[in-house]
């Protein structure tokens, strides 16, 4: 079976799950722009010992634009290739040429989205016609979270839907966590108290994270120790928050971190809260799960889809606070804990790719 994969500047982890699906399939992926906006560094020739079973050509230079996005419209690649499937990446340009191409040309169109209702109840008149046009001209949607299947029906009731949950490399992420020092090691390295159950956040210091709703829940939580690592416009707003209410002694606001530096303060912690107002997936809930946290998430983010009510978690209102669920956690977190490295198991990229190649053969 042969499959093209029309998709933006890639991250590692796409990489990785590529690869994966290159043993299943034969794969070429066409990349419109050279490195994330977000990620200058992960350029397609720094990241090419990365491609291992699958071909990659890259259109454009720098990061996604429209620009970029523009070199979809060749069809010389199309005939090329011949392929069986072609795979696009949400509601995005080549998503729109290719679906008027498969009039013409003899393939499959998936589109692969996580797109949410809260981060589309602004779209115009004008764009949600455009998304049902793709929609009528699409074979089958690949669905990352339960939130994006529900809008999904919502646009195009009658199209068929595949669930797909979206994850990380967990056999990587653990690998790196096992090779830090032990939790009580790090926390003395990391000046951390011992005595303390540790909440970690994070993420980008904007409106949609709603982090003030944790920082406020500190006020009526004993022995707990919340700590935020990122960046962004409200971090001022945090720190004078933090100031307003004397606790000083029970948040702690970190500068962004990446890498191993991160990895130790996953391993430090015990709960990891993400009370986002809207959000389409949130892959620190995966690593999060992976690292044995168990998550209190906000129940508008793509990422509650991997929570189960007091099993590994609890998925909650991000316009209430915290402060119940948050105690609920620290009363029984030897058992979520257990449960939550239990409740990923399974979300490897390896099984998400065989799931992708019997969507393929359902279809094909």
């Amino acid at each position: 079976m042969k499959v093209l994969v029309l998709h933006p500047p890639m991250y590692p982890v796409n990489y990785e799950f590529y690869n994966e699906l290159g043993k299943l399939v034969d794969l070429t992926i066409l990349q419109f722009g050279d490195f994330p906006s977000d990620h200058p560094n992960w350029t397609s020739r720094n990241l090419k010992g990365l491609v291992k079973n699958f071909e990659l050509k890259v259109n454009g230079q720098g990061s996604d634009s429209l620009k970029n996005q523009i070199y979809s419209l060749s069809i010389q690649e199309l005939k090329k290739q011949n392929p069986d499937i072609v795979l696009s990446i949400a509601f995005w340009m080549p998503s729109f040429f290719y679906s008027i191409y498969k009039v013409f040309f003899k393939f499959k169109l998936v589109i692969l989205t996580n797109a949410v209702a809260q981060t589309e109840k602004n779209n115009s008149l004008i764009r949600n016609m455009y998304r049902r046009l793709v929609c009528s001209n699409t074979n089958c949607f690949i669905s990352a979270t339960n939130l994006t299947t529900e809008y999904l029906k919502s646009l195009a009731s009658d199209s068929n839907i595949f669930l797909s949950t979206q994850t990380i490399d967990v056999d990587d992420w653990r690998a790196g966590l096992n090779a830090l020092p032990t939790k009580q090691e790090l926390r003395n390295k990391l000046s951390l108290p011992q005595d303390k159950t540790i909440i970690l956040g994070v993420g980008n210091f904007i409106e949609k994270k709603n982090w003030e709703l944790v920082i406020n829940s500190m006020l009526d939580i004993e022995k707990c120790l919340f700590i935020l690592i990122g960046s962004g416009e409200k971090c001022d707003d945090y720190v004078a928050l933090v100031s307003k209410y004397n606790l000083s002694d029970k948040v702690k606001i970190l500068d962004r971190k990446e890498g191993k530096e991160l990895k130790k303060y996953f391993k430090v912690s015990d709960i990891f809260v993400l009370p986002s107002l809207y959000e389409q997936f949130g892959f620190v809930v995966s690593e999060a799960l992976a690292s044995g946290l168990p998550v209190i998430c906000s129940k508008n983010t793509g990422a509650s889809t991997l929570i189960v009510d007091g099993y590994n978690g609890y998925v909650v209102d991000p316009y209430f606070p915290l402060d119940e669920p948050i105690k609920r956690a620290m009363s029984n977190l030897d058992e979520l804990s257990a449960n939550s490295k239990e409740s990923i198991n399974k979300l490897t990229l390896e099984n998400r790719a065989k799931e992708f190649f019997e969507i393929f053969e359902k279809i094909n």
